[in-house]
C-alpha cells in the first residue's frame, strides 16, 4: 500500500495527495480504526495495480468527506459503511464523496 493505517484507536488531521501515489496494491487503505477524522482529499494521482485506489475497512467512526479532483486508477471500496453502487466505483459511501474523475 503507498498510504496503510491499520489497528489504530484514534488518528486525526486526515490524508490528503496532490502528488503520485503508486502502489502495487491498495494505494490508500484504511483498515481497523476506530475513530478516523480529517477525510480525504486527492487532487494528484493514486494508482494502484491489482487492488483499489482507496480502502476503507472496519471504521467504527469516519468524520468528513472523500473529495476526488485528480484521477484514482482503481475503484474506491469502502466496506462497513452505509453504500451506494455508481457507474464510476464498485461503491462509495453515501453523501460521503465529491468529484466525480474515479
Amino acid at each position: 500500500a503507498g498510504i496503510s493505517i491499520d489497528g489504530v484507536s484514534t488518528f486525526g488531521g486526515g490524508i490528503s495527495n496532490s502528488g503520485t501515489i503508486s502502489a502495487g496494491f491498495n494505494a490508500i487503505i484504511l483498515n481497523n480504526v476506530a475513530t478516523f477524522a480529517g477525510g480525504i482529499t486527492n487532487s494528484g494521482l493514486l494508482a494502484a495495480t491489482t487492488s483499489n485506489g482507496i480502502q476503507l475497512q472496519s471504521i467504527t467512526s469516519f468524520s468528513g468527506i472523500i473529495s476526488n479532483s485528480g484521477t484514482i486508477s482503481r475503484p474506491a471500496r469502502i466496506l462497513g459503511m452505509p453504500t451506494e453502487l455508481t457507474p464510476l466505483t464498485n461503491s462509495r459511501a453515501v453523501s460521503q464523496v465529491s468529484g466525480e474523475t474515479l
